[in-house]
């Protein structure tokens, strides 16, 4: 996985979280760590441990799931988003 694609998971939890943890920075995001990506369908997923390196109860929500998001009218730019975590026993 790219640095560039890292950071775009990064910033993507830190803009979904940011809401929960109004008190915490961009630099504050550890991770993602053990990321593990792909497709599935048409769409393209990853998954990934990470939180706030100073308040360890943002990591026990994960892992956490991003879904790839392609912007309307390009074929090529896109932005990730975090979806909500996956509690399913099929996953």
């Amino acid at each position: 996985m790219s640095a560039a694609v890292r950071e775009a998971l990064g910033d993507a939890y830190f803009a979904k979280m940011s809401d929960q943890y109004p008190k915490e920075t961009r630099a504050n995001v550890v991770g993602p760590t053990n990321v593990f990506y792909g497709k599935a369908g048409k769409r393209y997923y990853a998954i990934g441990d990470v939180g706030f390196k100073d308040n360890p109860m943002s990591s026990q929500d994960g892992p956490h799931v991003w879904d790839r998001v392609w912007l309307t009218g390009s074929t090529r730019a896109t932005r990730v988003e975090l979806t909500a975590p996956r509690c399913q026993s099929n996953w």
